[in-house]
């Protein structure tokens, strides 16, 4: 197969909490650290694209990131051929997208290569591509796009690893989800790393454990289909994003997302102004808030659960994943 013919997919995600606490140095020395998102169905795509002879290599984040893709592989940079990326949201919006660029850069690497990877193995080398751009940052965004559905990542003595969350939560997020986009464009690595900066606080490290402690919380509440708990769980993760920095939970935003009749909702991701929201509503409700959000110029998605996690795809043909 020709390699120019390949297409990789992987999935952006939501967060229900584990923003922040996956992120060096908050993941140090937290032996049971635990983040839980949900894949969803708008992705990164990356393929392979043309040069002509002489023509330079394209700069910016894109040929950075296949740079250092094919740099954790052990593939020489040099020799790997220049990608073209799109997202189906915008960049830096929250919804862990530089991760899913850098996972679908990743699958798509090791299946013009041949290199057998498994969903952990493409998820550590997305992140370990990351961070030698020196892009502040964690792991979870990695995960979720590398594996697909509903997880509960922890990080142990061991490693990190992701735990599949049931069908039935998986039916009953999907169909209670919908993202609003807000039109202002989001610059979260400012607000990030001030956070980091800020580790030795008492207010930061106490925020830190308070969101530790609410994703076990999460967990339990998931695991025994007490659903009717979560949103008083999640509204209880967003004041304590909010106690962590005051920035992450936007004080233009959250008004606009009230006056149309929401009542449970968190930033996304770092947060911060621009940063998609997840909201969590009754279905019955999801139409009538939805047009309220569009009459105040707010855009919202209302995506499906992702269950395939990152795949290659053949683009001759109808879009077959391949072996």
């Amino acid at each position: 197969m020709a390699a120019k013919s390949l297409i990789a997919r992987a999935p952006v995600r939501v967060d229900l909490t584990g923003g922040y606490t996956d992120v060096p140095p908050f993941d140090a020395g937290r032996p049971n650290g635990t983040s839980v998102n949900i894949a969803i169905t708008l992705y990164a795509w990356a393929t392979f694209r043309d040069r002509r002879d002489g023509e330079p290599v394209a700069d910016g984040f894109v040929e950075e990131l296949r740079a250092a893709c094919a740099g954790v592989l052990g593939l020489d940079r040099r020799r790997t051929r220049p990608m073209s990326v799109e997202v189906d949201v915008p960049a830096g919006c929250g919804l862990g997208t530089s991760a899913a660029q850098g996972v679908a850069m990743v699958r798509l690497l090791a299946a013009d290569r041949g290199i057998p990877l498994n969903p952990k193995e493409v998820a550590e080398a997305a992140a370990a591509a990351e961070r030698h751009l020196g892009i502040v940052g964690g792991w979870q965004d990695q995960y979720a796009s590398s594996y697909g559905g509903a997880n509960v990542v922890i990080s142990s003595a061991d490693g990190r690893h992701a735990h599949p969350l049931g069908p039935a939560f998986q039916a009953w997020a999907a169909a209670r989800i919908v993202i609003a986009l807000p039109a202002t464009v989001r610059r979260g690595a400012a607000l990030v790393e001030d956070v980091v900066r800020g580790y030795a606080t008492h207010r930061v490290r106490a925020s830190l454990g308070d969101l530790d402690r609410l994703a076990a919380d999460l967990c339990g509440v998931i695991r025994l289909g007490a659903y009717a708990s979560l949103p008083k769980l999640l509204e209880r993760v967003r004041e304590a994003q909010e106690r962590l920095d005051q920035r992450i939970v936007d004080p233009d935003f959250l008004p606009c997302l009230e006056s149309a009749g929401v009542s449970t909702a968190k930033p996304c991701g770092g947060g911060g102004a621009g940063a998609a929201w997840l909201i969590i509503e009754e279905s019955a409700r999801i139409p009538s808030i939805r047009a309220a959000l569009h009459r105040a110029g707010v855009r919202t998605v209302a995506p499906a659960v992702d269950h395939q996690g990152a795949v290659v795809l053949d683009g001759r043909s109808t879009g077959a994943a391949v072996p």
